[in-house]
């Protein structure tokens, strides 16, 4: 190479240098905003989604728009959780003695640690007996349950005896080891207690948290949630929509386990005597259909009720048959499991219909009738469906980021006291009406010793 020609790549060589250090220095500034330090994978799924806008106008307005990140296009990350300057505690309620009325579940998706200067430590979390590859739900298509999410300093094990955290999944399985002082054990259940009992453990204390659809839990995982877009506007104001055009059949039920314990069965056949009920799987099924896209689109485009009857009915119990088959494909779920109350308190106003606001599977298919004939009635079900949405609850997003929260030191003296509380679940063909009804009459019999 002559002297001017090396002369002249030497600015260029120098301008390339110096536009790799400008873009290491912002990815690493990026990196220390979003969670101090977090994997390359989170770096680059932020870059990808910064808005660069030179009009800081527009960009203000754009973030005051912005969805929370566990919204579909959802943008907005959390920014490190605020400090009372009094107290110094955080003010996100992610515990149950800090807000004992909701599941808190928002509050713990949109947790970060406060910065404190340093780089979040790696927790280890052990999965007992192993991980349930089905049940991680991944944040925004990652391949892993933690990669993701806003506090990702989180690796899953199998086999580590000094984990952080072991997280015993839907059966007790000793891990045969000494537990150390601050090592959290965590009862994760996603089945009802008449499926998951656990009086026969022999030790009752053994537990720190609970990981279940109970609203008490620690850290509740929930089947689905549901939150408004904005709760100051929670009726679609727009063009009515008229969502029983072209559906030309009554009643769905996707059902497989011939033998739950509240006779679901023998009621759903009760009912089929007096309204066309098209039943899809086992149980003397008369179509096939395996859980898909393609059976989900029959459902909404040709259906107008969708029986969402749990196999168990226990308070709070409620699946993905109410949520996923049913309200997120627009058909109105006929319900039974918990009372209504539990279903009012974690669904949209006006969203279902309850086999025990009638006294027989008789009275039930009139209603149905009523409803099928009326298509104002049947739309007022569906009022608020463009307002809302149906988000999963990213558990182990959550789990992550509350064992990097001061967290409480606690345990359950009697683990079964919480997951097995007189009337949590109730069998055969009785009512939660007739239950009370029977708990009431014993109450007021009982004989008061002074």
């Amino acid at each position: 190479m002559n002297e001017a020609t090396e002369k002249k790549a030497q600015p260029r060589c120098q301008r390339c240098l110096l536009f790799i250090i400008c873009c290491a220095c912002v990815i690493f500034i990026f990196a220390v905003h979003i969670d101090r330090f977090p994997n390359t994978a989170t770096v680059f799924y932020h870059l990808r989604n910064f808005n660069f806008s030179s009009n800081s106008t527009t960009a203000l307005k754009k973030k005051v728009e912005e969805r929370p990140w566990y919204l579909t296009n959802g943008t907005r990350w959390p920014n490190d959780t605020n400090l009372d300057t009094i107290t110094g505690r955080r003010d996100a309620k992610l515990w149950p003695n800090e807000d004992k009325e909701g599941d808190r579940i928002l509050d713990q998706l949109m947790f970060v640690p406060p910065d404190n200067g340093k780089p979040l430590p790696m927790k280890t979390i052990r999965f007992v007996p192993g991980l349930v590859i089905w049940e991680v739900n991944h944040p925004k298509g990652s391949p892993e349950p933690f990669v993701t999410c806003p506090v990702n300093r989180c690796k899953a094990t199998t086999n580590s005896l000094d984990a952080d955290a072991l997280l015993f999944v839907d059966i007790f399985y000793d891990p045969r080891h000494h537990k150390p002082a601050k090592q959290v054990w965590i009862l994760y259940r996603m089945e009802s207690p008449i499926h998951t009992p656990v009086q026969n453990l022999i030790k009752q204390d053994i537990y720190n948290w609970t990981a279940t659809y109970l609203r008490s839990s620690d850290i509740v995982r929930t089947y689905f949630k549901w939150t408004y877009y904005d709760e100051q506007q929670t009726e679609w104001q727009g063009p009515p929509r008229n969502f029983s055009a072209g559906k030309t059949r009554k009643v769905a039920w996707f059902v497989s386990n011939c033998n739950a314990l509240n006779n679901r069965l023998e009621y759903a056949r009760e009912l089929a005597e007096h309204i066309q009920i098209d039943m899809f799987g086992g149980c003397g099924a008369q179509y096939q259909c395996p859980k898909s896209k393609k059976c989900f689109k029959l459902l909404e485009t040709t259906y107008k009720f969708y029986l969402a009857f749990e196999n168990s009915n226990c308070r709070e119990y409620i699946t993905e048959k109410f949520w996923e088959n049913g309200l997120q494909h627009n058909v109105i779920p006929i319900v039974m499991g918990a009372p209504r109350e539990d279903y009012e308190l974690v669904s949209p106003k006006h969203s279902f219909i309850h086999v025990e606001d009638f006294d027989s599977p008789k009275d039930l298919a009139a209603y149905l009738h009523k409803v099928d004939q009326d298509d104002d009635l049947y739309n007022s079900y569906f009022k608020n469906i463009t307002m809302r949405e149906v988000i999963e609850g990213y558990f182990y997003c959550r789990l992550c980021a509350m064992l990097h929260d001061d967290y409480p030191n606690k345990y359950y003296e009697r683990i079964d006291d919480f997951w097995q509380k007189p009337g949590s679940c109730i069998r055969g063909s009785m009512t939660w009406r007739e239950y009370r009804k029977t708990q009431a009459k014993a109450n007021s019999t009982k004989v008061k010793v002074p």
